[in-house]
């Protein structure tokens, strides 16, 4: 109860200081493993190699373990504006992208507020990579403008030498059926980040690090339920949700 009033009193704050209140809310918050489906993990997909023969692997054993499991790909989403992910798509895939080190994050980065979003909070996955070499960071995002072509959604790359970060999430996006569109997490993002992690250039990955950088609220292994609260304070107009 406490904590329920606690959001609702953060609705009502500036936009700045939603963001914080439900950073401090949230931060809390114990990384965990997220439950994934051991049948899903488990299973052999006849797609399997052609996946990872189509984006550069030779053979599917050549696999680095980061890989996810490619019978949990997503289809390609077709259509605007797409509908973000359910409850059901959560539990199908978060936590094969946690476990691959992406997470979710809020960001009030992409545009000024409007009259119909005024706080303008975009939800979104992100991963952090980082490489041995420049080189290798560089054939990493040139496999990433490719990957973002042939699949017509395009990232937000932030490169700094050995380190390269990308922000995904959907522009035309639509919350539920009948309310109004707003950016936000949906099945292209998820195939997308799938797609990202079977890319032969992520052999060269060092480690993976969560991203601080300013101007994003960063949360670790959200629950269905912790996502809908913080989309609820985030995304609400000031004065109610």
């Amino acid at each position: 109860m406490l904590a329920a009033q606690s959001l609702r009193r953060s609705a009502l704050l500036p936009r700045a200081s939603r963001i914080r209140s439900v950073h401090l809310h949230l931060v809390n918050i114990a990384s965990r493993p997220f439950p994934t489906s051991t049948t899903a993990l488990d299973a052999k997909d006849p797609t399997l190699d052609a996946a990872y023969v189509r984006h550069g692997c030779t053979d599917a054993s050549s696999a680095p373990r980061q890989y996810p499991p490619t019978n949990l790909l997503p289809d390609r989403v077709s259509g605007w504006p797409t509908p973000w992910i359910t409850a059901e798509d959560f539990e199908r895939y978060m936590g094969v992208l946690y476990n691959n080190g992406w997470g979710i994050h809020f960001s009030s980065a992409y545009s000024k507020p409007s009259k119909s979003h005024p706080s303008r909070v975009v939800p979104e996955l992100f991963k952090m990579y980082h490489f041995d070499r420049d080189e290798f960071a560089a054939k990493f995002v040139e496999d990433l403008k490719e990957l973002m072509s042939e699949e017509n959604h395009h990232c937000v790359l932030r490169v700094a030498n050995t380190q390269v970060t990308i922000y995904t999430h959907t522009h035309s996006a639509r919350p539920a059926l009948g309310s109004k569109n707003a950016p936000g997490i949906t099945l292209r993002d998820v195939r997308f980040a799938m797609l990202v992690d079977l890319l032969r250039s992520t052999e060269s990955v060092a480690r993976d690090a969560g991203d601080t950088s300013s101007g994003h609220v960063q949360f670790p292994n959200l629950t269905w339920d912790e996502y809908q609260n913080s989309i609820r304070i985030t995304m609400a107009p000031p004065g109610g949700v």
